[in-house]
């Protein structure tokens, strides 16, 4: 949940909306997730995201063909709101968490 807290404040800015009702456990766990970032803003958010998948999946970055001295260069070219992109479907596919938002 960590990286999908880290995801909202990434893309959206920190959270502003009103909490869920407490019956609701799936969108109030997400906003607690996107709650617990806090006022980070979106730059160190995007940055702390990759780095918990660094540690988390490794792999994610050579799954996407970004080993290489071409897929490095190509990898800086890459948006980081891209690279959230594609972690975030690398975090879904290995925990099989096929929800979205």
């Amino acid at each position: 949940m960590q990286l999908y807290g880290l995801h909202k404040v990434a893309l959206e800015g920190p959270c502003l909306e009103p909490q869920p009702m407490a019956l609701m456990v799936s969108a109030r766990t997400k906003w607690n997730a996107w709650q617990r970032v806090g006022s980070t803003s979106r730059e160190p958010a995007m940055e702390q995201y990759i780095q918990v998948l660094t540690e988390n999946i490794p792999q994610w970055m050579h799954d996407h063909g970004c080993t290489t001295d071409v897929g490095i260069q190509r990898n800086k070219e890459i948006s980081v709101a891209e690279q959230i992109r594609l972690g975030s479907e690398m975090s879904t596919t290995h925990t099989g968490d096929s929800s979205t938002s």
